[in-house]
């Protein structure tokens, strides 16, 4: 499946740049955009294929720190946003409104280091104190490919304007969370049974949140055709 959506993003990418090249004059322009939404803030560069079909490569990028307590463990998190995609859309009317199918390079995660409490944690059914322990890291990321589906809106796309309104509404599937444990300075960081308890914790908690699979991805922006 992997090597498949590896395949179609590829195959996407090479044909925006060979449209792109091979745009008849008259026709709709190249667009460059900026937006914000869910994903976080981003670019995009928009190209057109013909009066219906059009396609865009973007980035989206944003990172927020904040502070958490889970299960006892104060945490100090980061959320990293970070999106490349590559889409396909069709303008059923040849303006306006569109489709858009495609995949996106999904580099989004979660960290987070963790300090314990007095009343220690519970990890892989045992109790350990902070000595125990030490600080606590946690991760949590996703597939590396991301299908996306979605419907939008580009006021550019088919008339005459040079600036337009550019909106998406859709969902990305990016697979359950992947998480990972680990724990430096404590007098059982290395010890083989608390790490097996690492893995156990890790296990309980990809088991919990298993069915977030779906980011929803809405937008808003502004696009300009040269």
């Amino acid at each position: 499946m992997k090597k498949m959506v590896v395949k179609i993003s590829m195959l996407l990418i090479a044909g925006l740049c060979i449209a792109g090249f091979a745009q008849e004059e008259g026709s709709v322009g190249f667009g460059a955009g900026i937006k914000l939404g869910t994903p976080g803030p981003g670019i995009e560069v928009a190209i057109p294929f013909t009066d219906k079909f059009g396609g865009r490569i973007n980035l989206n990028y944003f990172t927020y720190d904040y502070d958490t307590t889970q299960e006892g463990i104060k945490y100090e998190a980061e959320l990293n946003l970070m999106t490349i995609g590559a889409t396909i859309d069709w303008y059923p009317t040849g303006r306006g409104f569109r489709l858009t199918g495609g995949v996106f390079y999904n580099g989004n995660e979660i960290t987070g280091k963790g300090e314990i409490g007095p009343g220690g944690v519970n990890i892989g059914g045992t109790t350990y104190t902070s000595t125990d322990v030490g600080k606590l890291k946690a991760k949590a990321d996703f597939d590396t490919l991301s299908p996306y589906i979605g419907i939008g809106w580009d006021t550019s796309f088919g008339g005459e304007r040079q600036w337009g309104f550019i909106g998406d509404v859709g969902i990305l599937y990016h697979g359950s969370p992947n998480i990972k444990l680990s724990s430096k300075g404590g007098t059982l960081s290395d010890d083989p049974t608390f790490l097996a308890n690492l893995k156990k914790e890790e296990k309980e908690i990809e088991d919990n949140v298993e069915d977030f699979v779906w980011y929803p991805v809405i937008t808003v922006g502004l696009i300009y055709r040269f």
